[in-house]
Order: C-alpha cells, then structure tokens, then sequence
C-alpha cells in the first residue's frame, strides 16, 4: 500500500531455480520502491523498478474500512475487472468468531455493526481468534466475493501476519 498515493497493487516479485528475492518481505515492513504499475483496472500489478530498500518505520494498515464499505469497494473493483479473482481490504474494528447468529459452527469476521463475512474454507479463523481473544481488531484480508481470507491483524499495536 502507497503512503503517498493510497493506492493497493498487487507487486510481482519472482525468485525461481533455488534464487532468492532480494530482501525479505516480512509483514509490516515500510520499504522505500519506485514500481511500474502495469495497465488495467481494480486491483493493479506493479513490478520493483529498482532493488527496495527498508526503512526503519514500522508499517500499518492502511484506513480500515467498514465490511459494508469494504464490499462497495469489491463490487466497484469487479465493476470495472470482473476477472479480479480477489479485492484486498482493511476491516476495522472486526472480531473473529465461530458461530453464526443461529449458534452453528461457521467461521466469520463480524464488525460492529454486524455485519459479517464468512471465512474461506481454507483459511483458518483460529489463529486469529487466538491472538484478539474474540475482541475486535484491525484486519488486512482479500475478499473473494461475500467470504474473506484474513491475512494480518493489528494485536497490541503491532502488525501480525496470521
């Protein structure tokens, strides 16, 4: 996510043949990059021009949003690409849970508003509920359509990947 520009790609950044990247990407991590963003629409792809070099700044979430705001995000996203398999987010103040509102297992994101979003299949809620004890939290995750795919969270001000 670009400080300056607001703006979430997806970088494309290959290591093949027993290579390595360059420099670790570790979750949190605020790294100075120029990147080339290719052409398209919704959630765009970007290449490093130039080798990335990390600064000393811990990384947030960008503005987290709420998941009614979240999924007008998506619906604009797949407005414009309706091949954009996934939509990435930050929900704000979202708690994990594993029941649904009837009592039956079903794990969701709930926000405090209600609203809810059901995990994808395989990815597991209990990490995350392990970490936030069921209190509510900042999440980055990618919506795939009305389910979620949590893939870091805010824990005692620090950005966890799950």
């Amino acid at each position: 996510h670009g400080a300056a520009c607001d703006e979430t790609v997806q970088v494309l950044d290959f290591a093949a043949g027993g290579q390595v990247l360059p420099m670790a990407r570790v979750v949190g991590s605020v790294l100075d990059a120029t990147l080339a963003r290719y052409p398209g629409t919704g959630v765009r792809r970007a290449l490093f021009v130039d080798d990335p070099g990390l600064t000393d700044v811990r990384g947030e979430l960008p503005r987290p949003d709420s998941i009614d705001a979240a999924l007008a995000t998506a619906a604009a996203t797949w407005a414009v690409n309706p091949w954009a398999w996934r939509v990435p987010v930050a929900l704000g103040g979202v708690r994990a849970s594993v029941l649904d509102d009837s009592g039956r297992p079903g794990a969701a994101l709930v926000d405090e508003a209600g609203d809810a979003l059901r995990v994808a299949g395989d990815s597991p809620v209990w990490p995350l509920l392990a970490l936030t004890g069921g209190h509510p939290t900042d999440v980055f995750a990618e919506l795939e359509g009305r389910r979620v795919r949590p893939l870091s969270a805010v824990v005692d001000g620090e950005l966890v990947s799950l």
